[in-house]
């Protein structure tokens, strides 16, 4: 179910580009649209909630689809996923810095979509593990949306959605080697 999540969460980036393939700037911002209300209602199907940082990236995605309309500059619209991602790691560091790491957190909501989850919280060293992940997460974040910001600007839409995607293997690699640390 969380591969599901994450491939619904991808859902408004792909629909935008396959259809500005075929139709005008408006039309591929109208149906990215569209397809944030499928994602929003999907997340709210699984959590009973919607996460305020998906409501912060729907906010987005309606402010940067009216500006790239407005402007006519499609990479507007692309630029979304750069600038929630440098707001998401802020995020981490306030949360770090307070004491309480955003993964613990996000441990606790996906427990709501896969309660396998749920037990993780009271081992000690999952806790350790998250607070290490937070700050490395911080790094990616910064970096994807570095790597987001560079094809949206300057690369053909399919080389975007691929940069916009990786911060999955990205997240995967980070926890993978981590998982192998803190096993040692």
């Amino acid at each position: 179910m969380l591969v599901t999540y994450l491939l619904v969460s991808l859902l408004p980036i792909i629909v935008f580009v396959l259809v500005r393939l075929k139709y005008d700037l408006k039309k591929a911002v109208i149906a990215a649209m569209l397809s944030m209300a499928v994602v929003l209602s999907y997340e709210y199907s699984i959590l009973g909630e919607i996460e305020v940082m998906t409501l912060v990236e729907a906010s987005f995605f309606l402010v940067m689809g009216i500006a790239s309309w407005w402007f006519n500059r499609d990479y507007l619209f692309k630029l979304q996923p750069a600038i929630v991602n440098a707001l998401l790691a802020f995020t981490i560091i306030a949360f770090q810095l307070a004491g309480k790491p955003l993964l613990v957190t996000a441990i606790e909501k996906l427990s709501k979509i896969d309660p396998r989850f749920g037990g993780l919280l009271n081992q000690t060293n999952i806790l350790a593990l998250m607070s290490a992940l937070s700050w490395q997460l911080v790094i990616l974040l910064v970096l994807h949306a570095l790597l987001v910001w560079y094809t949206a600007l300057r690369s053909r839409d399919y080389i975007y959605v691929l940069a916009r995607a990786s911060i999955f293997p990205g997240i995967f690699l980070i926890g993978l080697m981590n998982a192998v640390l803190f096993a040692n």
